[in-house]
């Protein structure tokens, strides 16, 4: 899911929204782990499609924190 990385990760450069890694994470586990128990495929398939959205909030937020909390960044 790399496509929605870029206007996520702009959005999360632009402003600190501090709910994208916390949303990210729930979102791909919350749709990674109910996919395995769904019997039919376009449910499957829409599950994953969240837990790649989930992953797709939580990478750009979470380099900009460990960016900061390296010290690279200063805080605004």
């Amino acid at each position: 899911m790399r496509v929605p990385q870029v206007p996520i990760g702009l959005l999360a450069d632009r402003y600190r929204l501090r709910w994208m890694s916390p949303l990210g994470v729930g979102l791909a586990g919350v749709g990674a782990g109910l996919s395995g128990l769904t019997p039919s495929y376009p449910l499957v398939f829409a599950l994953l499609l969240t837990a790649g959205v989930g992953i797709a909030l939580f990478h750009p937020p979470a380099g900009r924190d460990a960016r900061r909390a390296a010290g690279a960044v200063p805080p605004r």
